[in-house]
């Protein structure tokens, strides 16, 4: 409880003094909490959804996989040689492909040796995301792409890691592009 209010960590729902509750206003959700994305993909809004959340790993996950070049430990190495073997064993799985992508991309921004960026949870979208487009029969094998930036992490090349993420994440657009376009039957812009 805060200031006479409880708010859960979506900060979708709201109570004044613990009863009445209500829902808050959109402007104060977390929109990277794992319920409101499960919410939001259940409601309709998932490909809005998807496509801001590629915006924000446009952003991030170059940058994370420069970083990642530099800073990386050994045990770093060892999560994301691991995941990307569970990614590669799950490909029949979309539930254990999805986990294993997660897995991933949290090793890479583990790291980085930044703890925010470590602290940045874009899984609960991933998960949603990578659980759509693996259980597509059309999608590609992601190892490939996934072992690009390991090899790039793995040789301490900033710049070839950056650009192997950028592929990684044109790929991943095309998927979605590929997927929403089966769905409904339209191209998308």
């Amino acid at each position: 409880m805060t200031s006479g209010r409880l708010v859960d960590p979506s900060g979708r729902r709201s109570s004044r003094n613990g009863i009445d509750p209500y829902v808050r206003e959109r402007t104060h959700w977390n929109l990277l909490d794992a319920d409101v994305i499960r919410w939001r993909m259940e409601t309709g809004d998932g490909t809005q959804l998807l496509r801001d959340l590629a915006d924000v790993r446009s952003v991030v996950e170059p940058a994370a996989a420069h970083r990642a070049s530099l800073h990386h430990g050994d045990a770093d190495l060892a999560a994301l040689e691991s995941a990307l073997d569970a990614m590669r064993r799950a490909q029949v799985d979309s539930t254990a492909a999805a986990e294993a992508d997660a897995a991933f991309h949290r090793a890479l921004l583990a790291a980085t040796g930044n703890e925010m960026l470590h602290r940045m949870d874009l899984e609960p979208g991933l998960r949603e995301r990578d659980r759509m487009v693996h259980a597509h029969t059309d999608a590609d094998d992601p190892v490939p792409s996934h072992r690009a930036v390991l090899d790039a992490v793995r040789d301490r090349d900033p710049a070839r890691a950056e650009l192997a993420m950028l592929d990684l994440l044109a790929k991943a657009a095309e998927d979605l592009d590929h997927l929403t376009t089966a769905q409904d039957g339209a191209p998308r812009p």
